[in-house]
This record gives C-alpha cells, sequence and structure tokens, in this order.
C-alpha cells in the first residue's frame, strides 16, 4: 500500500512538474515575445530619433554656411564702398594740390 501511494505521489509530482513546467516555458515565451517587440520598438525609435537628428544637424550646417556667404557678400560690398570712397577723397585731395601748386606759380 505504502508502494503504490508513494508511485501515486510521485506521478502527481512528475505531472505537476510537467504543467509547472509547461506554464513556466509557455509564459517566458510570451513575455520574451512581448520583450523582444518592444525591443524592436526601441531600437526604431532610436533609429528615427538618429536620423531626425541627424537631418536637423545636416540643415544647421547649411543654415551656418549660407549665413556665413551673406555676412562674407555684405562684408566685401561694404570694402567695396570704403574703397571708392577713399578713392574719391585721393582724387580729392590731388585736385586740391594741383589746385595749390597752379595758385602758388601764379602768385609770383
Amino acid at each position: 500500500m505504502e508502494s503504490s501511494f508513494a508511485i501515486a505521489i510521485a506521478i502527481g509530482l512528475a505531472v505537476a512538474g510537467g504543467i509547472g513546467g509547461f506554464a513556466y516555458v509557455s509564459l517566458k515565451k510570451k513575455f520574451g515575445v512581448r520583450q523582444t517587440a518592444a525591443k524592436l520598438e526601441a531600437e526604431r525609435v532610436l533609429s528615427d530619433a538618429r536620423k531626425a537628428a541627424d537631418a536637423r544637424l545636416r540643415e544647421a550646417s547649411i543654415e551656418a554656411k549660407e549665413s556665413v556667404l551673406a555676412a562674407r557678400a555684405e562684408f566685401d560690398k561694404t570694402v567695396q564702398v570704403r574703397r571708392q570712397e577713399i578713392q574719391a577723397l585721393e582724387k580729392l585731395g590731388m585736385d586740391a594740390a594741383v589746385g595749390m601748386a597752379l595758385y602758388k606759380n601764379r602768385v609770383r
């Protein structure tokens, strides 16, 4: 009698272990799939964020280059105007010097 009771307990434990093992594997698989999906979604979000950041960085770089080119054009324009002013003043000074020399020669 005791041996049949021990066999029944052993069979019961084996069945319980099998059911427990099956439940464990099933739950692990179910949550593993969820974790895998979450990881894939996280990787996709990070990839999209990196692409957006790279695009914004390129845009900012282009904007900075355009700003530098516009500042350079403005500087070149200012320099040209200043050179014209200097040339006009030099011509005026030379005309004044020539006029003064002619005046001194007449006075003598």
